[in-house]
């Protein structure tokens, strides 16, 4: 039901300030992102929130990695996603969300690696 491959790419760019500068401020023809793409990618095309609203993830994977994943949609909805990518690059909640996504980042590669997907 997760589309993993989509999942920890963005999850890579939710954890990285250097990813989020060369993706979101230094973009080009082939490669750009931002903000709103990231979350998107996390969220929606990952089916994150549909695995959440169906209690697949809670089914599947840990408690901790379901904690987790609520309290990083928690942090995003306290980050404005009209902000200038610079800003939102240096808004302070952006480090919550950064080690929330780093850690979620481990827990999806080590929790799917056992064989869910």
């Amino acid at each position: 039901m997760i589309d993993v491959v989509i999942l920890l790419d963005k999850l890579s760019e939710l954890a990285s300030k250097e990813l989020q500068e060369n993706l979101w401020l230094h973009g080009n023809e082939n490669q750009m992102s931002s903000f709103t793409e990231a979350i998107c990618g996390v969220f929606d095309d990952a089916r994150l929130t549909r695995s959440l609203e169906t209690g697949y993830l809670e089914r599947n994977f840990s408690n901790e990695l379901c904690r987790k994943t609520i309290k990083l949609d928690q942090a995003i909805k306290l980050i404005p996603e009209d902000l200038a990518p610079e800003d939102i690059i240096k808004h302070p909640k952006m480090k919550i969300v950064r080690l929330l996504a780093s850690e979620l980042l481990v827990l999806f590669e080590s929790e799917t690696a056992k064989g869910e997907s």
